[in-house]
């Protein structure tokens, strides 16, 4: 997934130019997440970007990880971690406009 997320959905991404990403699934989707940015990705909504091959701004946004929604832990239903991760998303959002 790694491997894939560097060398195509970074292209996607680019083409796409949403103002925010938010990869749903912890484990695979984080290290996908910090294969594409090259830069720590977690729970807390930080500014990612993909440069182009000559170094300026391909793409520039919000970049979050969370859980997968659908599955629970010992920390409760993920639902709830995933609507708190993604409230925060939308939050950074709001406050870019």
């Amino acid at each position: 997934m790694r491997f894939c997320a560097q060398h195509h959905l970074a292209e996607e991404i680019s083409l796409v130019q949403p103002q925010a990403i938010c990869f749903l699934g912890k484990t695979n989707a984080t290290a996908a997440a910090e294969s594409v940015f090259r830069r720590k990705v977690n729970d807390k909504p930080v500014r990612g970007e993909i440069p182009d091959a000559v170094g300026s701004k391909k793409w520039r946004g919000w970049v979050v990880t969370t859980v997968q929604p659908v599955r629970g832990t010992k920390q409760g239903p993920n639902s709830e971690r995933t609507i708190r991760t993604i409230e925060q998303l939308r939050d950074r959002l709001a406050g870019a406009l």
